[in-house]
């Protein structure tokens, strides 16, 4: 398949080939056609007569239309220009074979020039064949030709081999010049697809490099713009570090009262809790005497002198009573004076005393009842007997009372140990935070350090980030000066692509 296609290749003709049978062709046709007036002329003058003369415009008639049916029949091939080129001499032969001049030959020459418009090689060896061919047939057959000097046709047939030669070597040069230009012109062509593709590539690598200067402009601006913010926050930091600092001083100061504080409420817990003891025992006794007074009221039947020294003895302790509970109850108003100066600390504690001054008023109250129950026991000795059922009832309460006296003062001794404790655990762990405290203030005074030289850092960044900003401004404008030159390599092309086209266009117009 390949063979077939590079034959058809080479049948076909060249632009260049149709080009120069179409010269070819017009030539011979403008000077068939120029023989008819010139020989009219003649045999104005008589040099000819009327019968060379019609011969002439026979041969015109015949020669020129059979030209152009050649041409356009074998035009775009190849083997045209070997078929016009014989036919030019046989017009040539019929042309001169009337003339009546001994120098007529001379116009093969002229036609084996013509021939050279091909620069083929072997069309000027043809030329220079049939010219020489045809001479020999003149030099047989036309009386004129046959009378020259021997001198003459030795002459003649030197001049056609020299003029073949030099049609020759003219189409050999000619021929090299020829593919030294289609080789130049394929090295142009193919440089300049070089230089079109490599404008091209450097048109999308500037336009990607301008993009990417842009943003790597944007990004920069952007990363400055956002080193001024964390600036900012750092100054903004550090400001608040130093008063973090402050107000950890301050703090440590603060905690060390609260430490004091929880001091004295740990000794304030254990004195309340040794008071509690105390009155515990207080009640217990008190319990113990209810359960005599019990026992004496289920003896009084028997012996009612000894119920009033009883009653002298319940007076006694009556009274010991009330001192307890009123002693108890300036010791819980003390308890709640020293819980309001502790705050929010001492709160716990008010609502103990609180509980504490209830309690002893509530014993103070049961001693009143006590009191009047005496007094009316001594007042009423006499119907004692009568009411020991309700005695008894009241001694009942008063032991309940007592119970729930002696609970409440376990209770208060467990919060008061409890109030100790925490106090102590309080204690331990102020301690604990004013160390950390004083490891903060230490780190805090590092990371001030810290962030002054992240401020500085940052400063450095920034200032560098805008000396790359104005260099990615200058890159910028060199890519727009390099556009600007890719553009005017891309218009030149252009132009020489067009007047390539343009000569490609006239070739194909003449042919």
């Amino acid at each position: 398949m390949k063979s077939v296609l590079a034959n058809n290749e080479e049948k076909q003709a060249t632009a260049y080939e149709r080009l120069a049978s179409k010269l070819l062709l017009y030539t011979l046709a403008i000077i068939l056609i120029s023989c008819i007036p010139i020989y009219g002329a003649m045999y104005f003058f008589h040099l000819v007569d009327l019968y060379t003369w019609l011969y002439l415009i026979v041969c015109v008639c015949i020669l020129v239309p059979a030209a152009f049916f050649i041409f356009k029949k074998t035009n775009h091939l190849s083997i045209g220009k070997y078929l016009l080129t014989p036919l030019s001499f046989i017009a040539c032969t019929c042309v001169i074979w009337v003339l009546p001049s001994q120098a007529s030959w001379s116009a093969f020459l002229i036609y084996i020039t013509l021939s050279v418009v091909y620069l083929n090689m072997r069309v000027s060896i043809v030329a220079t064949i049939y010219a020489v061919v045809l001479e020999v047939i003149l030099l047989v057959f036309d009386p004129l030709v046959t009378a020259l000097p021997v001198l003459d046709m030795i002459v003649l047939f030197a001049v056609t081999t020299m003029v073949g030669s030099a049609g020759v070597a003219i189409c050999i040069l000619g021929q090299k010049m020829m593919s030294n230009l289609h080789q130049q012109k394929e090295q142009i062509d193919n440089l300049l697809q070089e230089v079109e593709r490599s404008a091209q590539e450097l048109t999308q690598f500037g336009g990607q490099l301008q993009r990417n200067a842009e943003d790597t402009d944007r990004i920069g601006k952007e990363l400055t713009t956002g080193f001024n913010e964390i600036a900012k926050g750092i100054d903004s930091q550090a400001g608040s570090i130093g008063e973090i600092n402050t107000s950890m001083q301050n703090s440590e100061t603060f905690i060390r009262n609260i430490g004091n504080t929880a001091n004295d409420m740990t000794e304030l817990a254990e004195r309340t809790a040794s008071l509690t003891r105390s009155g515990n025992e207080q009640v217990i006794r008190l319990r113990e005497g209810v359960l005599e007074v019990g026992q004496t009221i289920d003896n009084t039947h028997a012996a009612m002198n000894t119920l009033r020294n009883y009653a002298q003895e319940i007076s006694s302790v009556s009274q010991a009573i009330e001192n307890i509970a009123r002693q108890t109850n300036m010791l819980s108003f003390n308890a709640g004076i020293e819980a309001s100066r502790a705050g929010e600390h001492g709160r716990g504690f008010a609502v103990i005393a609180t509980e504490i001054r209830d309690l002893a008023s509530e014993a103070q109250q049961s001693t009143v009842l006590i009191t009047d129950i005496l007094h009316r026991i001594h007042d009423q000795t006499e119907v004692v007997s009568g009411r020991i059922q309700q005695g008894k009832e009241a001694i009942d309460v008063i032991q309940l009372s007592a119970e729930q006296t002696e609970s409440s003062f376990g209770d208060i001794m467990t919060e008061a140990n409890t109030v100790s404790d925490r106090s102590v655990e309080i204690g331990s762990m102020l301690k604990e935070l004013i160390e950390g405290i004083r490891h903060s203030v230490l780190e805090t005074g590092t990371i001030s350090a810290v962030t002054e030289q992240s401020s500085a850092s940052i400063e450095q960044m920034t200032s560098s980030l805008q000396e790359q900003s104005t260099r990615v401004s200058r890159i910028a404008n060199s890519i727009d000066e390099l556009k600007q030159l890719i553009d005017i390599l891309n218009h030149s092309l252009d132009q020489n692509n067009a007047l390539v086209k343009s000569d490609e266009v006239v070739t194909e117009k003449a042919s």
